[in-house]
């Protein structure tokens, strides 16, 4: 559970995919104004994803919708987000703005924590059945944005190493490890629906 969680939400924000739009949104400003940016969306991110994951459950019995149709929808949801990254399809472009907003909209939401993350984290949260488990999923998502932060903050050193090309090959690799998830939340959403425990 940990460590389906920790790789699923490290994946899914894809820091490396992330590094060319952060460093085009961020550009022209110093060092410690990116640095700052970085950290605020990716504490923001963090949240987000905490507080989807502890009321997510709730929100879905609300609306009458049961955790196996979730977990087959999130998982195509991953399998589509994956499909893009193997593709190469590009995100939607986004304008710079003032770098409290970049570092909310679209640094935070949506591209540390879109859908498929959001998705992920609420499935994870909805499988746990104890207290403890529970608490894993939140280090999951606490380590993994540690890890991500770490990459952002670092994004000059790191994109002047992998370079374009390091990055899109990355990304691809991700993608395969997506994918697969993906696919596992689907197989277990059918499963759930047609072989009841």
């Amino acid at each position: 559970m940990f460590f389906h969680a920790l790789v699923a939400v490290f994946v899914i924000a894809d820091p490396f995919g992330n590094l060319p739009i952060f460093l085009a949104l961020t550009e022209g400003l110093d060092r410690a104004t990116r640095r700052k940016i970085i950290i605020k969306a990716v504490f923001v991110a963090t949240i987000t994803l905490i507080v989807f994951g502890l009321i997510g459950e709730g929100i879905l019995d609300l609306l009458g919708i049961s955790i196996s149709s979730f977990r087959i929808a999130g998982g195509i949801l991953l399998l589509i987000i994956a499909l893009q990254m193997l593709l190469g399809i590009p995100r939607p472009e986004v304008e710079p703005e003032e770098w409290e907003g970049i570092a909310v909209v679209p640094m935070a939401i949506p591209l540390l924590s879109g859908p498929g993350t959001i998705t992920s984290v609420m499935i994870f949260m909805s499988a746990a059945a104890t207290l403890v488990e529970r608490v894993h999923v939140i280090a999951a998502i606490l380590i993994a944005m540690l890890g991500v932060g770490a990459i952002l903050v670092n994004a000059d050193l790191f994109y002047e190493i992998i370079k374009k090309e390091g990055s899109v090959y990355i990304t691809k690799i991700m993608g395969i490890i997506l994918a697969a998830i993906g696919t596992e939340m689907i197989i277990i959403g059918i499963k759930s629906v047609f072989l009841p425990s």
